[in-house]
C-alpha cells in the first residue's frame, strides 16, 4: 500500500513537473500551475454535479426594462469526457493568455504567472460561491464532496447503468439470476478465488485469536509471579508449554450470492474516461501477488488492488516529452529558445509560438492532475493545488 500511495503522489507531481520543466528549458516560468489545478478541478466537479448551461443575457422590453437570459447550451447530465473537454478549453485558453501576455508585453513570466496565480485562485472561489449551490441557497460551498463514484458505474443487464455497490446490494433472487447465467468455467473461477480469500481470512483470524490468548496468558502469568501464587504459576506455565490448541476459525462458505457479487466486480466501467483518470492499473498483477501470499493485509484480504492510473498517465506523458525533446524539431526549438533567444529567432525558430505552446502545455498538465484527483476521490476543493507551484 505504501508503494501504491507513494507512486500516486510521485506521479501527480511528475505530471505538472513535466509542464513546468519544459517551460524552464525554454527559459520561462509558470507560477500559476497550482491555481490552474484548483480551477480545473472546480470546473469539472461543478459540471458533473450541477450540469453545464451556457446562457446569454439580454435586455427585454416586454414588461418594462429588465435583464433576461436565453439558454444557448443545456447539458444537465454531462459525461466525464464532456466535463474534461470543456475544462480543457478553459485551461488552454488561460495558458494561451499567459503566454500571449509574456511574449507581447516583454514582462517576465514570473510576474505574469504570479498575477494569474491570484486571479485563478480568486476565480475558483467566486465560481464555487456562485455555482456550487442549490436554488434556495444564497452562497455556495467551496467544496464538492458528494459526487457519485463515476468510475464504478457499470452497465448491468436488466438495470442499465448502476453503481457497482448498488448492484451488489440487489435482492438475492436477482443476484441468483446473474449467477445462473454464468458459464460453469467463470462461476468456478470466481468461486475458487473467493474460497481462497475466505480461507486466508479465516487463517488470519485464527492467528489473531491465538496471539490475543497468548498475550492474556503471559499477562496473567506476570501477575501471578508478582503475587507469589505458585499454584497459578504452575498452571499457566503448563498451558504455555503445551500450547493453546484453540479451534481454528471456520472459513466462510462461498454462496451463489457471493459468486454473483464477485462477477459484478469483474464488470468493466461504463465510464471509461473516469476509470482512465481515477481507476487502477496492473490489477491482475496485484491479484497474482495476493494469490502467492505477498499482497495480503493484516486481516487476510488483498492489500492493494493495483497502482493508480495516475502512474500510467505520468509515464506515458514522460515518454512523449522525452521523444519530443530528443527526436523532433519542436524539441530543438525548445532548447534553442531557452539557450539563445536572438540566435533562435535569427535562424527562423518561431520562439513566440514555442513559448505560448509551452504555457498551454503547462495548463494541460495541470488539467490532467486535476482530473486524476476529481475522478479518483470524487471531490474537489478550492484549496486543491495550493503550493504545487
Amino acid at each position: 500500500m505504501g508503494i501504491r500511495n507513494n507512486s500516486r503522489l510521485i506521479a501527480q507531481l511528475g505530471i505538472i513537473a513535466l509542464g513546468a520543466g519544459l517551460l524552464i528549458i525554454a527559459h520561462e516560468f509558470d507560477l500559476s500551475i497550482g491555481s490552474m489545478i484548483g480551477f480545473a478541478g472546480m470546473s469539472m466537479a461543478i459540471m458533473l454535479k450541477w450540469g453545464f448551461f451556457l446562457t446569454l443575457p439580454f435586455i427585454s422590453f416586454s414588461d418594462g426594462i429588465s435583464v433576461e437570459t436565453i439558454t444557448l447550451i443545456s447539458v444537465p447530465d454531462p459525461s466525464p469526457i464532456f466535463a474534461f473537454s470543456v475544462t480543457l478549453c478553459f485551461t488552454l485558453f488561460f495558458g494561451w493568455l499567459i503566454g500571449f501576455i509574456v511574449v507581447r508585453s516583454g514582462l517576465p513570466s514570473f510576474i505574469v504567472s504570479l498575477s494569474f496565480l491570484f486571479f485563478l485562485r480568486g476565480l475558483t472561489e467566486v465560481c464555487y460561491r456562485s455555482f456550487n449551490k442549490s436554488s434556495e441557497q444564497s452562497s455556495g460551498s467551496t467544496q464538492v464532496s458528494d459526487l457519485p463514484d463515476i468510475k464504478n458505474i457499470i452497465s448491468l443487464p436488466g438495470h442499465g447503468e448502476i453503481g457497482r455497490d448498488d448492484a451488489k446490494n440487489l435482492p438475492d433472487d436477482e443476484l441468483q439470476g446473474f449467477h445462473d447465467k454464468l458459464s460453469s468455467i467463470d462461476a468456478s473461477s470466481i468461486r475458487e478465488n473467493l474460497t481462497l480469500v475466505s480461507e486466508r481470512v479465516a487463517s488470519r483470524k485464527t492467528e489473531i485469536l491465538e496471539q490475543k490468548a497468548l498475550s492474556n496468558l503471559e499477562r496473567d502469568l506476570a501477575s501471578a509471579r508478582e503475587s507469589g501464587n505458585e499454584g497459578m504459576i504452575k498452571i499457566l506455565e503448563s498451558k504455555l508449554e503445551t500450547g493453546l490448541n484453540l479451534p481454528p476459525v471456520t472459513p466462510k462458505i462461498v454462496t451463489d450470492m457471493d459468486v454473483a457479487k464477485g462477477w459484478i466486480d469483474t464488470l468493466p466501467s461504463a465510464r471509461p474516461v473516469a476509470d482512465f483518470f481515477g481507476g487502477d492499473i496492473f490489477s491482475s498483477l496485484f491479484t497474482w501477488l495476493y494469490e502467492i501470499g505477498w499482497n495480503v493485509n493484516n486481516y487476510g484480504n488483498q492489500f492493494a488492488p493495483g497502482l493508480y492510473s495516475t502512474v500510467m498517465i505520468w509515464i506515458g506523458l514522460s515518454l512523449i516529452a522525452y521523444v519530443m525533446l530528443t527526436h523532433t524539431q519542436l524539441g530543438n526549438w525548445i532548447y534553442s529558445t531557452g539557450g539563445n533567444l536572438n540566435a533562435a529567432r535569427a535562424n527562423g525558430v518561431p520562439t513566440n509560438k514555442v513559448k505560448i505552446g509551452l504555457f498551454m502545455f503547462s495548463a494541460f498538465c495541470a488539467t490532467l492532475f486535476a482530473a486524476t484527483q476529481v475522478f479518483e476521490t470524487n471531490t474537489a476543493d478550492a484549496a486543491k493545488g495550493n503550493l504545487k507551484e
